[in-house]
């Protein structure tokens, strides 16, 4: 399944189910889509990041990579930092509760 798909979908469950989908009782891990409507900021001793409004938990060592259409159809990743993410971002986080434990970009 290619990424525009995959990206249609979650924003099709996103709307669905409500702005925010990922308020299990277990410890799963899912997949948000979003924009970055507030960048990371320091909260004591971990960062945090807004997410269409929704503040979540940036967990240290987590793989953050920037992902880009090279051809039709054919996409790239790069690394990228915590440092690089923008207000107005297309982001897309894997979270478990309201910690996030890896980041895409777009």
């Amino acid at each position: 399944m290619n990424l525009k798909k995959t990206y249609f979908m979650i924003v099709i469950i996103v709307a669905v189910l409500g702005s925010s989908p990922v308020l299990f009782a277990d410890n799963r891990a899912v997949w948000v889509a979003g924009e970055v409507t507030q960048r990371p900021w320091r909260a004591g001793d971990h960062r945090m990041i807004g997410v269409d409004g929704t503040a979540y938990k940036i967990l240290s060592g987590i793989r953050i990579t920037h992902r880009y259409l090279r051809n039709p159809g054919a996409y790239d990743e790069r690394s990228a930092t915590v440092d690089s993410i923008s207000t107005g971002r297309k982001i897309m986080i894997k979270v478990r509760k309201k910690d996030i434990i890896q980041i895409i970009l777009f």
